[in-house]
């Protein structure tokens, strides 16, 4: 089914709706470039969450406030799959700064649901064995070093141009195991 809807048409109006059903149906699967940034999306900040115990999966992003432009750029990657724009969030750190993030989700679909079939076991993140090797592509390492990377030494007078990735959302198995998938 060809979709002649706009999402402008959608915006407001319950997702239980014959238009908006109709909207989810003519939505198949992930592009190449959403698939292989999403294992990388996934490697690094984003989430996965189901409202119907694993039927639908819909992807959670949300970054930093000096981010905003690469939350305009995921949000404009996953257009049709995002129906409302990205919205800002402030909270009070422990600290007390203030601490403002943008974040925005999916719709519910099964397009997701191979993503949660390599990162969802026991309603958690995690990942599976072979999942660098067999999922992990240049396109979703930029994804995941933009996300999760960054440089091992910031001092502006150090000759370390070493990189890392914050793999601190996985368990030190699963790192050790992507470790020894990236051969290190």
């Amino acid at each position: 089914m060809k979709n002649t809807m706009t999402k402008q048409e959608l915006i407001g109006i319950s997702p239980n709706s014959k238009k908006f059903k109709e909207y989810k149906n003519s939505l198949n699967k992930l592009s190449q470039s959403q698939w292989e940034a999403s294992i990388g999306l996934m490697l690094g900040d984003a989430s996965l969450q189901t409202q119907n115990k694993g039927k639908t999966y819909r992807m959670k992003f949300e970054w930093g406030n000096r981010h905003i432009h690469y939350v305009n750029h995921v949000y404009k990657l996953f257009d049709e799959w995002v129906i409302s724009n990205p919205h800002k969030k402030t909270r009070v750190s422990p600290k007390n700064n203030i601490v403002t993030n943008w974040g925005f989700q999916t719709i519910s679909h099964e397009a997701f649901n191979s993503l949660a079939e390599l990162f969802i076991n026991n309603n958690k993140k995690s990942v599976v064995i072979n999942l660098i090797s067999n999922h992990l592509t240049p396109i979703g390492l930029a994804y995941w070093f933009m996300d999760d990377g960054g440089k091992l030494d910031y001092n502006p007078n150090s000759n370390n141009k070493s990189i890392v990735l914050n793999t601190q959302s996985f368990t030190t198995e699963e790192v050790s195991m992507m470790s020894k998938e990236y051969g290190f």
